[in-house]
């Protein structure tokens, strides 16, 4: 099942946390690559590509830098929760990758 995959398993409680939040910024880069902030606190950035398990056809698109990208997030380390093994939980101790804001 998809929910259970890296990638996916942690974007579960991100969602659960942000649901109903308005979208309050949306950022494309019309490349297959898509960010948006929803309230004061939630912030994704998505890049379509290729599962190496289950290819899709999308090619690798790579990582995206976010420099330069406006996010109006405090600075400030934050957890990239789609890089979790399983679901989200708010005061995790460690998170497996990290972005730095500001």
């Amino acid at each position: 099942c998809e929910h259970r995959w890296t990638g996916v398993a942690g974007l579960v409680g991100f969602r659960q946390a942000c649901r109903g939040l308005p979208v309050t910024k949306v950022e494309s880069s019309g490349q297959g690559r898509l960010a948006f902030k929803a309230g004061d606190e939630c912030f994704v950035a998505l890049v379509r590509g290729t599962n190496d398990r289950f290819p899709q056809g999308y090619g690798n698109l790579g990582e995206w830098s976010l420099a330069g990208l406006a996010v109006d997030l405090p600075a400030g380390r934050y957890c990239d929760v789609a890089a979790l093994p399983a679901r989200f939980a708010e005061g995790a101790a460690t998170c497996p990758r990290e972005v730095v804001v500001g």
